[in-house]
């Protein structure tokens, strides 16, 4: 399954678009993370070629 990526981190207002999709272990790069305090949990802004958008920190796997 593709992996959804949206155009905000925040689902609070429940207005969150799709704005692209990235196949599953395609490389991409972090370039922003927000803190969800709500959630408990990180949400990354990723980069994979000209896609852009935010996915949650359970679909991404640092590596250092």
């Amino acid at each position: 399954l593709p992996i959804n990526l949206w155009d905000h981190p925040d689902r609070s207002s429940g207005v969150v678009r799709v704005v692209g999709q990235l196949s599953r272990g395609q490389s991409v790069t972090i370039t922003r993370r927000y803190q969800h305090l709500d959630e408990g949990r990180f949400y990354y802004r990723v980069e994979s070629g000209e896609l852009r958008g935010w996915v949650p920190e359970t679909l991404v796997e640092v590596a250092r």
